[in-house]
């Protein structure tokens, strides 16, 4: 098959996909069904200019300020207080969820074996396999050179 590409910038969301054409198109596809979803998360990190209702704004305040509360917890803490110590899977997920509300965007495998390296957590013996059982079980989602947690992979932790 044809390599294919393809790229569109619709306000803050951003596509870029390249590959085999019905990779292209099963990824665009996911896309594009979650454009209501990511306009939404979009629209809560947008600059204070734009005007939202007041309840909207202070939810978004709270849920804001939760996850700020939760990133400033240094790993071994954030795992154990989210019973994810044990379990590979879980320990590899729940340190992309911290790395992810620290603010990284796209997270590579060697980030996640690093926060746990200098956590002095416990190591993971095959984090590549662990990122695949992940994006098995819909809770990450692998984009470009590295991968992000998915909404449903949050939950899973939080």
């Amino acid at each position: 098959m044809a390599n294919a590409r393809i790229e569109f910038k619709i306000g803050n969301i951003e596509f870029v996909g390249e590959g085999e054409q019905d990779w292209v198109t099963e990824q665009l596809d996911k896309v594009l069904k979650r454009i209501p979803e990511l306009a939404t998360e979009s629209i809560k990190t947008a600059p204070k200019a734009i005007s939202q209702p007041a309840t909207t704004t202070r939810s978004t305040q709270n849920t804001t300020q939760n996850n700020e509360q939760l990133a400033k917890e240094n790993l071994s803490t954030f795992l154990r207080k989210r019973d994810a110590i044990d379990k590979q899977r879980r320990r590899f997920l729940g340190t992309a969820v911290w790395l992810q509300l620290r603010g990284q965007q796209l997270i590579k495998t060697k980030e996640v074996t690093d926060a746990l390296r200098a956590a002095r957590q416990v190591k993971i013996t095959n984090p590549s396999h662990q990122l695949n059982q992940n994006i098995s079980q819909g809770y990450c989602q692998k984009e470009g050179q590295g991968f992000y947690v998915t909404p449903q992979g949050v939950e899973n932790i939080l």
